[in-house]
C-alpha cells in the first residue's frame, strides 16, 4: 500500500478571500485559493494624497488612489466597481463608464 501524503491543516482550512483583503498584495496577506474578482462600493470621501493624485474613500472602509488623471465627473455618492486586471493591477469603473487604473492605499 502506498503512503498517503499529509496535507497541513492550514492548507485545508483556507477560506475564500474576504472583501477586507481585496486589493492587498500577497506580502500583505496570506495567499488563498479563491479570490474575489470585483467589488462595488460608494465613494464617501475624495481628496488628494501627498503625491497629488486623487484618493477615494469608499463605503466599505477601503482607500484607493487613481494612478491616472482626475475624473471631473466622479464625485462623492457615486457607486464605483473595482475589478482585478492583469499582472496584479486593478481597474475602477465609474457610473459614466470611465475606467481608471487604481491602487489600494488602505
Amino acid at each position: 500500500m502506498a503512503p498517503v501524503a499529509a496535507v497541513s491543516p492550514a492548507a485545508q482550512a483556507r477560506a475564500p478571500e474576504s472583501p477586507e483583503d481585496f486589493g492587498l498584495s500577497g506580502v500583505q496577506k496570506a495567499p488563498r485559493r479563491e479570490q474575489i474578482q470585483a467589488i462595488t462600493a460608494e465613494v464617501v470621501v475624495m481628496g488628494h494624497g501627498a503625491n497629488g493624485r486623487v484618493q477615494l474613500g469608499l463605503s466599505n472602509g477601503q482607500s484607493w488612489e487613481l494612478e491616472d488623471a482626475a475624473d471631473a465627473l466622479l464625485g462623492v455618492g457615486n457607486s464605483v466597481t473595482i475589478r482585478r486586471a492583469s499582472l496584479g493591477s486593478f481597474l475602477m469603473t465609474t457610473p459614466k463608464k470611465v475606467t481608471h487604473r487604481v491602487r489600494r492605499v488602505k
